[in-house]
């Protein structure tokens, strides 16, 4: 997570939202430490029942930045988001339902946007996230790769070939990658590929 995307952000008048995970640690620290200046402006509960599942989502809000430690951080950072959610599945075979529970912060270089605003931003990232992931895991077998060197380029050459599948309005990735593997002819039939 770049410091300079935040500037830019700024700089432009956008908000930037997104998720501190362990790869900064210090700031992920900072964030976890934000419930301790009592800043929070809204809270927030949902809760969503599907597929032998219920999820309850609690969201809270802090317009501060005061839990950062690092001035240059503090400086790009308006505000924190926490997102706690609980899900419980239905184990089949014990009829018993067990409890997760997932901690996840967010931050946003602009205070400007409600709870519900982030909310939904946070939501529909992950929805297209989990969607582009799984096809990128099942379809095109992302995880199982054993290139090391420039994997960054495969990984944007998979990214190209799902995104001319999905622009010709392809709706089984994998059922279709098998039939072109079959017959490259078919290749020709995807719209504007080679016009």
């Amino acid at each position: 997570m770049p410091k300079k995307t935040f500037e830019i952000a700024i700089k432009t008048g956008n908000g930037f939202l997104t998720q501190v995970k362990e790869n900064q640690k210090q700031l992920l620290e900072d964030c976890k430490d934000t419930h301790l200046f009592n800043t929070q402006v809204e809270v927030s509960q949902s809760e969503e029942k599907a597929h032998g599942r219920i999820e309850k989502r609690t969201t809270t809000l802090h317009k501060t930045n005061e839990s950062i430690t690092d001035v240059s951080w503090q400086l790009l950072i308006a505000v924190i988001i926490v997102v706690n959610r609980v899900t419980m599945k239905k184990n089949t075979k014990t009829k018993q339902w067990e409890a997760t529970e997932e901690t996840s912060y967010y931050v946003c270089s602009s205070d400007r946007y409600s709870l519900v605003q982030l909310q939904d931003a946070i939501r529909n990232h992950w929805a297209i996230e989990n969607s582009n992931h799984y096809v990128k895991d099942n379809a095109l077998k992302e995880d199982q790769s054993k290139i090391k060197k420039k994997a960054d380029l495969m990984a944007r050459i998979r990214s190209f070939a799902l995104n001319i599948l999905r622009g010709a309005n392809v709706e089984n990735i994998s059922q279709t990658l098998y039939r072109t593997s079959l017959n490259f002819d078919r290749l020709y039939s995807y719209k504007h590929i080679f016009d």
